[in-house]
């Protein structure tokens, strides 16, 4: 018995991911190209661009290879940290499109006052290549019901499609898996010729950075995790859902006139799903016939609740749709749901070669009965036939396991966050010795664009400094269940009376105890002004009487930048932009119209 155990720990050993051999490309310099990168609000500044060739395999010599675009900031600092790696989300979400968007290029530029920082597309993603995204869209009709026979057999059908192309390109699928990603990883830092990297890894990124950590934790100076997703957390707890929505039904209780609207969120909540349950509403959309029932929206929870803008619809939409009104969200069901884009192929082996442990598989189990959101995280990836489908091997229980490290770590999360929990994070917590977490009340997924206390923190983390655990709030203005009759009532005054008394209405709206007069109302109010009605005097009044009844609101401020501007008063567009970017510096399209204009 003793030598059968003695083998079968031997066999272990060699087939454990963090056993892999790792064959890393020549230490070459990489050749960079300068260009002027210019991100999705039109702030530019110098780069540099490359392309590194690692293997299909790392294992493997003599193989397929894969090219990886990066783009790097390269520092003035005189004695430059680490180099910081950002590592994107999805997973298959670029690394390059991430580096455009306003959610992360403040966070770039802070750490690139003392070190280079570089973002790339992971191998089956943005402009890699080979590319793993073919242009297929699942194709569930639109009268199924998501949790159906139907819909599951139209999931294998669209992954069959999706492998058998993979297959006539030469791509072997199964190497797109987190293992080889974080070797491709380690190929960058090689051909950087950095000793260590410090790692900033977003949603699967946080993921993907600790399995990095396990592999090749010797070349590693900080990490940075956000909306953290653990070695066993691809597969999430029901509870954690539950826990979102309440976290959602609490904050809404402390807004006294959101409450007088929807006392219980979470009731309305449980009370729709059980009506779409029992009935599921069809709705007429271009002459088809869309079913929306409860596994519909607890999808479509799982699937935008990491999104601010979505968290924040939510009152209003349960709200609605406890009046039975789905008219407005049945193209949205269509377009998540039923007809969305299959993406890079990249997404699903990753997750299904991440897999799930059978512990964690238990407590999935036993947790679906008692929760408003069931599974719905998890699916189509519970259903054994989609995964089988896809033909990628399993990981393992090694590659799963907690990671334990002294390095030096920072967590961040946000407590209205969706996708990714609190409680996810203190787990992958215990075995960091070194590690503080940094809580955004009022933030969802999207967590770095909410205020320019989180980049500061990051950045002082960045340059050496310990971090104690830390709260920082951000304000949250949920769209309320009176919002659409609200918007009506104050535009059907601007109309009828004069924009004066529209505004006056509005001002005793904002403070009756029994109206939730919400920013939302009075932007909306302005916006069908000015597109529709074409009035966009009366849209710029509108929206200046919302600044004044809305001080601290950043985006009001901003649109009335825009319409000034679009009406020729350049003062007072200049004057609208400084004060929203004074309010968060974070929304750079405000700083690059300063710019443009002057001011």
């Amino acid at each position: 018995m003793r030598i059968a155990s003695s083998l079968l720990l031997a066999l272990a050993a060699l087939i454990d991911p963090a056993r892999i051999a790792f064959n890393a490309q020549k230490a070459d310099k990489l050749e960079w190209t300068p260009f002027i990168f210019t991100t999705d609000s039109g702030e530019s500044t110098d780069a540099e661009r490359a392309v590194i060739v690692v293997p299909e395999r790392h294992g493997k010599s003599g193989g397929a290879t894969i090219k990886l675009p990066l783009i790097r900031f390269r520092t003035k600092a005189t004695h430059p940290g680490a180099p910081v790696v950002y590592i994107a989300g999805g997973p298959g979400g670029s690394g390059l499109v991430s580096g455009k968007r306003d959610l992360y290029f403040p966070a770039a530029m802070a750490f690139w006052e003392t070190a280079d920082v570089i973002f790339y597309d992971q191998r089956g993603t943005g402009t890699a290549e080979p590319s793993l995204n073919f242009g297929v869209k699942f194709d569930v009709p639109s009268n199924a019901l998501v949790g159906s026979d139907i819909a599951r057999a139209a999931f294998r059908k669209t992954a069959d499609s999706v492998v058998k192309l993979t297959r006539t390109k030469g791509i072997d699928l199964d190497a797109y898996n987190s293992v080889e990603n974080a070797d491709d990883l380690e190929s960058i830092r090689v051909a950087l010729g950095a000793d260590k990297m410090s790692l900033w890894g977003h949603s699967y990124g946080s993921h993907l950075a600790l399995a990095y950590m396990k592999r090749h934790g010797a070349h590693v100076s900080r990490v940075i995790l956000g909306g953290i997703n653990g070695l066993d957390q691809r597969w999430r707890y029901p509870s954690e859902g539950e826990t979102w929505l309440r976290t959602i039904d609490a904050a809404t209780r402390q807004d006294a006139r959101l409450r007088a609207s929807m006392s219980d969120f979470i009731g309305t909540t449980r009370r729709v799903i059980e009506k779409l349950e029992a009935n599921p509403i069809h709705v007429n959309v271009s002459g088809q016939d869309v079913v929306i029932g409860a596994d519909e929206i607890r999808t479509m929870f799982v699937l935008q609740g990491g999104e601010s803008d979505f968290v924040k619809r939510l009152p209003l939409l349960i709200a609605n749709l406890d009046r039975g009104e789905a008219t407005p969200y049945a193209p949205l069901v269509q377009g998540v749901l039923r007809n969305r884009t299959v993406g890079t192929a990249m997404t699903y082996s990753m997750h299904i070669a991440s897999g799930v442990s059978p512990k964690q598989l238990d407590r999935i189990k036993r947790e679906v009965p008692g929760t408003i959101l069931r599974d719905a995280i998890n699916y189509p990836f519970s259903d054994d036939g989609f995964r089988t489908a896809w033909g990628v091997t399993d990981l393992g229980e090694a590659y799963r396991a907690s990671v334990v490290s002294s390095i030096r770590v920072l967590l961040i999360s946000g407590t209205l966050d969706g996708r990714t929990s609190i409680a996810a994070a203190r787990d992958v917590r215990k075995g960091l010795k070194n590690a503080s977490q940094v809580t955004v009340r009022g933030a969802a997924h999207d967590i770095y664009g909410e205020t320019p206390v989180l980049i500061d923190r990051m950045k002082r983390f960045m340059n050496g400094e310990r971090l104690r655990d830390t709260t920082i709030d951000v304000a949250t203005e949920f769209h309320g269940p009176d919002e659409p009759a609200l918007t009506a009532e104050i535009h059907s005054i601007a109309v009828d009376k004069g924009v004066e008394a529209a505004i006056a209405r509005a001002k005793d709206r904002r403070i009756a105890p029994n109206a939730d007069l919400t920013s939302y109302v009075l932007e909306n109010v302005a916006g069908v002004l000015d597109r529709t009605d074409k009035r966009p005097q009366d849209a710029i009044a509108i929206l200046r009487a919302g600044t004044e009844m809305f001080p601290s609101n950043p985006v009001l401020n901003l649109r009335l930048g825009g319409a000034l501007l679009a009406a020729g008063d350049k003062a007072g567009a200049v004057a609208a932009y400084r004060r929203a970017v004074s309010l968060n510096p974070l929304l750079r399209f405000g700083v690059v119209q300063l710019g443009k204009l002057g001011g």
